[in-house]
């Protein structure tokens, strides 16, 4: 969720090689903090650790029809994210490779924030399976076995200047999309400095 994805990697510059991710520095966001809880619950549960690549799909608090580049389920005029998101996989598989690893991807974690915030009921949930299977076609264009997601929660903020009666619907799509088995909704607590002083879903 942090890092040269927001702004789009520079697709003439190839991946150099894989590094292990360091806590407390500026780049760790939202994958770090998911999947080193992960490997904390394989720990309780006396599991081996294992390693994890993570990268994020989504930019906190951006719009979902923005994530993919599909005209029927997005806004095809702004595909930083899309591009990023399959640019970064391609890489990483590629490093991967040439240190003889395979990647496998167990987990996919659309990150998006609250923007859906004003959307109608049913909206969002079109959106999200929109993009889901987007997602899922990628993989099997890789030859990679389709993984589990996570929707992190659209919660919450103070800026209600927008809200209407009625908004906030994302929250029951969310939970529809939970319960309906498409994903699991989560996200792992933690504390870090908020930019706009708002209340996010963290």
């Amino acid at each position: 969720s942090i890092g040269p994805g927001q702004y789009g990697y520079d697709q003439s510059v190839s991946a150099t090689g894989l590094a292990d991710a360091v806590p407390g520095t500026a780049q760790i966001g939202l994958p770090f903090a998911t999947f080193a809880m992960l490997n904390a619950h394989r720990a309780d549960l006396d599991l081996p650790q294992i390693p994890v690549l993570t990268g994020a799909h989504g930019i906190g608090g951006i719009p979902i029809d923005l994530m993919d580049d599909d005209p029927t389920t997005g806004d095809t005029t702004a595909t930083t994210v899309w591009d990023s998101f399959t640019f970064w996989h391609r890489q990483a598989m590629a490093r991967a490779a040439a240190a003889g690893r395979d990647v496998v991807a167990g987990w996919h974690v659309f990150n998006h924030g609250p923007a859906g915030k004003l959307m109608l009921r049913g909206a969002y949930a079109a959106e999200w399976r929109g993009l889901q299977k987007d997602s899922e076609a990628f993989w099997d264009s890789l030859g990679m076995p389709q993984p589990r997601y996570i929707i992190t929660p659209a919660g919450g903020e103070t800026d209600t200047t927008n809200d209407t009666p009625g908004s906030w619907s994302v929250v029951d799509d969310q939970l529809d999309l939970a319960e309906a088995g498409c994903a699991v909704l989560g996200t792992c607590d933690y504390w870090y400095p908020i930019w706009d002083n708002q209340v996010h879903w963290d």
